[in-house]
């Protein structure tokens, strides 16, 4: 992560999601960000600097970086989430899993994408 934490103990904070699975609710998110003495804006520095990845149609999520992008997919997010009468649902970035010892629960179901590496994937060719 390029951008400077903002207020709060970066690496205590990484260190939370240590052994979890990639793929969070928001009750496993807020469980996660309990250390921080302001969970809330630990959560919107985690999605602008693409730590979490945010659900934005029914198992596809998406990486952003900034925070206008950031409140705009959170926002399409939560829309998503109230259509489908759940929570709304966050991913721990592939390239800091291995450093975590995240479990990757998505790698192997085809039903769920990440856009943020189709994407990438698109641009490479």
């Amino acid at each position: 992560m390029e951008s400077e934490a903002e207020g709060f103990d970066l690496e205590e904070i990484l260190y939370e999601f240590a052994g979890m699975d990639s793929t969070l609710g928001e009750v496993e998110l807020s469980e996660a960000l309990s250390v921080a003495d302001n969970p809330n804006e630990v959560k919107s520095w985690l999605i602008k600097t693409s730590f979490l990845g945010i659900e934005i149609a029914d198992d596809d999520f998406v990486h952003v970086e900034g925070e206008t992008a950031a409140r705009r997919k959170l926002k399409v997010a939560e829309r998503l989430a109230k259509r489908l009468d759940r929570r709304v649902q966050f991913r721990i970035h592939p390239a800091f899993r291995h450093y975590l010892d995240v479990r990757d629960d998505d790698l192997h179901a085809p039903e769920i994408r990440d856009a943020t590496l189709d994407w990438d994937a698109a641009i490479a060719t």
